[in-house]
Formats: structure tokens, C-alpha cells, sequence
């Protein structure tokens, strides 16, 4: 309904959803009211959404928020903030957080904040957001879906030189998987060398938006500090 334009039509139809608190529904609203999907644009009621879907158990959720508080132009120190108190500290170098509970005291940790150098923080908001963005946005990519292609993928984020790496691990394809969706499908679905490198071009797309999302400051970021993750792609029956 929304890709149709039927912008009305895609609200009503979420109402039961969100509702029942679904996570999946809770999700798609904060992100339509977070871009204004068929409705105007609100950030505010699009934190509290993704706040909804993460308490409803939607591993998503979290990431998105803190990508959203990271874009340039909003309250970068609530990006921090949440890293600091619901997620992993160490997906940012330690330096990028107070050394004070934000829960127990939140005054402490914004004066952490308001203190630490002007470029260190904005490094550190851009690190945030890009490992936050990757979280986000990885989902199983519907060519490697339909077609039982499974593996993992080795990512490596090097903030200080602004890139992304991707490593593929053992990569398998189900040729007993998918083969109704190949005769429905398009000349790409068709391409074997595609349809098994579809996890990696997948990866690197979502990459290069991650990056481009946000500005990467020429100060405050350690050139030794390298995040890496392995993202898995399984199917299960």
C-alpha cells in the first residue's frame, strides 16, 4: 500500500497491529513517521515507536533509534546516551562514554558529554550511527532468501579511514530451495553467479549507505579502532 501511494489505506490497515503491540508493525510505524511515510514526519512519536517495538522484543528497534539521534542535526548526545544504557558499550571505544551510570545519574553523564572535546564526540556519534545504521538495516536479502543461499559474512568498519570491508565466509545455496521462485523470477534471480553472491552485494549496499548517512569528522577518531561483527544468514525449518 505505501510503495502504491495508498498512504490512507496502509494506516488503517496497521491500527490492529499496533494495537496488540506487535513488533514488527510498531517498527514499520516509527520508521514511516521517522521519513513521513504517509504521514508527516514526527520524530519524536517515531522514538517512541521504535522505544514500543524493542520493548515488544523487535532486535531492530534499538539500533534505529540510535541511528536516528546520531543524523547530523538532531540530539547527537541521545545517540550516546542509548548505547551507553541498552546496548553493547563496546561497539564504540570506551572514551565515547562517561564513566558515570546515565540511569542513575542522568545529569552526570550529559555533563560527561557537555565536557568531552568537540571532535571527539562527533567521532564518536559517527561511529555510533554507522554500526547502529548496519544493525538496523540488515535483514535476509529476499534474492539469497529465495533462493536457500546461507552463509556469513565477516564485517569491518575502520571509522578513521571511513570504510567498510566485508569478508564472506562459507557461503551455501539450496538448489532444491527456491526453485519456484526462479521460474517467476527476473534475470538476475536467474544468474547463478548473482544469486550466490546476493548476500555480499547485499551487505555492501547497505555499507555504502550507512556511510553516506553520516559526516565523518577529520578529528576525535582513535585511526586504531576497528569494529568487526560476522552477520549470519540461516534458514530453518
Amino acid at each position: 500500500m505505501i510503495e502504491s501511494g495508498h498512504g490512507k489505506s496502509a494506516v488503517e490497515a496497521l491500527k490492529p497491529g499496533l494495537k496488540s503491540k506487535h513488533p514488527d508493525v510498531l517498527l514499520l510505524a516509527g520508521t514511516m513517521y521517522e521519513e513521513g511515510l504517509c504521514v508527516q514526519a514526527n520524530r519524536d512519536k517515531a522514538a517512541g515507536l521504535y522505544m514500543l517495538a524493542d520493548e515488544a522484543g523487535n532486535r531492530s528497534a534499538l539500533p534505529r533509534l540510535i541511528a536516528g539521534y546520531a543524523v547530523a542535526g538532531r540530539d547527537n548526545g541521545l545517540a550516546l546516551w542509548w548505547v551507553a544504557t541498552h546496548w553493547s558499550r563496546g561497539a564504540i571505544p570506551a572514551n565515547c562514554l562517561p564513566a558515570v551510570d546515565p540511569k542513575a545519574n542522568p545529569d552526570g553523564f550529559n555533563d560527561g558529554l557537555e565536557r568531552m572535546p568537540p571532535g571527539l564526540f562527533q567521532g564518536c556519534v559517527y561511529m555510533a550511527g554507522v554500526i547502529a545504521e548496519m544493525n538496523a538495516q540488515m535483514r535476509f536479502p529476499p534474492t539469497a532468501l529465495y533462493n536457500g543461499v546461507t552463509g556469513s559474512v565477516v564485517m569491518e568498519f575502520r571509522p578513521a579511514d571511513g570504510t567498510i570491508t566485508w569478508q564472506p565466509g562459507e557461503i551455501d545455496v539450496n538448489v532444491n530451495r527456491g526453485s519456484f521462485w526462479r521460474n517467476l523470477a527476473t534475470a538476475e534471480l536467474e544468474d547463478p553467479r548473482a544469486i550466490k553472491n546476493s548476500l555480499l552485494a547485499y551487505m555492501k549496499g547497505k555499507g555504502q549507505f550507512a556511510l553516506s548517512r553520516y559526516l565523518r569528522p577529520d578529528t576525535g577518531i582513535d585511526p586504531d579502532f576497528v569494529f568487526k561483527t560476522t552477520f549470519s544468514f540461516d534458514i530453518r525449518n
